[in-house]
């Protein structure tokens, strides 16, 4: 079950296999077979029949990093292959870091729903600012608001509120009592409302949805970035890895079906 949940969740995530087919020269060594497998097992000091692990060499079969075993997450491998780049003085692509942000930040996630006058150009402003890995828009209490996803391990809520305040896209906070009482000493507590039920707009990421870059297949944050760029009059190509704008180029030339 390891080695299939290994196959499924981390070996078939498609910027995973991107990054490892075109960042690196993949091999794959089958520790239960004789010959040239049993070689390099014996070289590197591997069992036999164990769990996957993923290692880095140099052209010379060095490591560059200490081997890769017990944690077999697509965000841990991800955080594997961008520290190797690293270590090999290699660029690490927009779209590999914006992975690894999205994917280390799963685990602790805090969230916030802000009201404004525009949910679209609240979702674009939050789109900017960094440890915000997603948005929804939608209403609450008869006004417009965005739900963000945010990181705390980057930005507070403070910070949140602070620039999307300075963007006139947080006139009121709605926030869980406990939240409440954190806040009241820092926000003007005539903004902070209790929670309600959120009903979601039927046109998320407005600004990426009237392009033909809403046909790529993206992660939570590259629709994020992308609709952030978008709707700052700016191409998100650099958010997207090089077969994502091989697709949008190709998509971009098809004719439109009304």
């Amino acid at each position: 079950m390891t080695c299939q949940r290994y196959g499924e969740e981390v070996l078939s995530h498609p910027l995973i296999v991107e990054a490892i087919e075109t960042l690196f020269v993949p091999l794959a060594i089958f520790n239960n077979k004789r010959g040239r497998d049993a070689k390099v097992l014996q070289m590197y000091q591997e069992p036999s029949w164990n769990n996957p692990v993923l290692r880095i060499v140099d052209a010379e079969g060095e490591s560059i990093l200490p081997r890769y075993a017990g944690e077999y997450s697509p965000g841990a491998v991800v955080s594997f292959l961008v520290d190797a780049l690293r270590l090999m003085g290699t660029p690490v692509p927009q779209y590999l870091s914006l992975l690894r942000e999205e994917l280390s930040s799963r685990d602790h996630l805090s969230s916030a729903t802000i009201g404004m006058f525009c949910f679209w150009t609240g979702e674009k402003v939050f789109g900017g600012i960094q440890g915000i890995v997603d948005t929804e828009v939608g209403f609450m209490q008869s006004r417009e608001v965005v739900r963000v996803q945010y990181d705390p391990k980057q930005v507070s809520l403070e910070e949140i509120i602070e620039k999307g305040s300075s963007a006139d896209c947080a006139d009121e906070i709605f926030l869980e009592k406990d939240q409440q009482k954190l806040l009241q000493s820092k926000i003007s507590i005539n903004r902070v409302k209790q929670l309600g039920e959120f009903i979601p707009d039927k046109t998320p990421k407005y600004y990426l949805s009237r392009t033909h870059f809403a046909s790529v297949p993206m992660s939570p944050i590259q629709r994020l970035k992308a609709n952030y760029l978008l709707g700052s009059g700016r191409s998100p190509e650099s958010v997207l890895s090089p077969l994502q704008n091989q697709m949008a180029n190709y998509i971009a030339t098809q004719p439109q079906i009304e």
